[in-house]
């Protein structure tokens, strides 16, 4: 079964912050995330996260080399069909946060 998605809080914000060159990937491993959650997901804790949040975590390597880890916090909706997206969050190999 795939997922469908719903962005909440500041989900929204944080994707039409994401640089151009981002994006591709960015819409690919959501895909991916719709596909699998709960094979791709690790439970969110504090600090990290709010409890009753799942964390799905990538990295992308541009043509440049420079690389980025991303970090998607959702909760499943209770349709059971949608995953609410709450925040995307993007660090810099080795760097302080883009959002």
């Amino acid at each position: 079964m795939k997922y469908s998605f719903r962005f909440l809080g500041r989900a929204p914000d944080d994707i039409q912050n994401l640089s151009p060159e981002l994006l591709p990937e960015f819409w690919r491993q959501m895909d991916r995330l719709a596909e699998a959650p709960v094979t791709l997901s690790i439970p969110g804790a504090p600090p990290a996260s709010l409890p009753n949040r799942q964390i799905f975590a990538f990295r992308v390597t541009l043509p440049d080399g420079r690389q980025f880890t991303f970090r998607v916090h959702f909760r499943y909706d209770q349709d059971e069909t949608t995953l609410a997206v709450l925040r995307v969050t993007v660090l810099p190999h080795g760097g302080p946060p883009l959002n």
